[in-house]
């Protein structure tokens, strides 16, 4: 398995999502004494990134099912999870598209609930913004 199931509905509790705002307030208080460039997305809605789906959207992610990563040494991966299920130098894109370890790995993903790389991107959907 790629990673825990999440128990419950969400990553994160309520408590601990303030506990983390509070932990980037003092970051970024503190940052200006440090000189560091720090590239986060300040804006980010942190109670929405970790709180359940909407009821009107299912938390179904459709990247295992249309899109394939290759990175620079050949590995392909499918979704943000990283788990390589073949390699562009040695096999044709089509053959992983089709092949038994993207099978497994959208299996896996069916039978069980959101894996914690899965609900963030589910809560984050259109809502990511990048510092500049």
């Amino acid at each position: 398995m790629a990673a825990d199931a999440i128990d419950g509905d969400t990553y994160l509790t309520p408590e601990q999502v303030r506990e983390l705002k509070a932990s980037l307030a003092r970051v970024r208080a503190q940052n200006p004494s440090l000189g560091l460039h720090i590239t986060y997305s300040w804006d980010t809605d942190l109670d929405r990134y970790y709180s359940a789906c909407p009821p009107a959207r299912a938390c179904q992610c459709e990247v295992p099912y249309n899109r394939l990563d290759v990175h620079t040494g050949g590995g392909v991966a499918v979704c943000v999870s990283g788990k390589t299920v073949g390699h562009a130098g040695a096999e044709r894109i089509a053959d992983v598209w089709r092949g038994a370890q993207l099978r497994r790995y959208r299996r896996m993903y069916e039978a069980s609930r959101p894996m914690p790389m899965c609900f963030r991107c589910c809560g984050l959907s259109a809502t990511v913004t990048f510092d500049r």
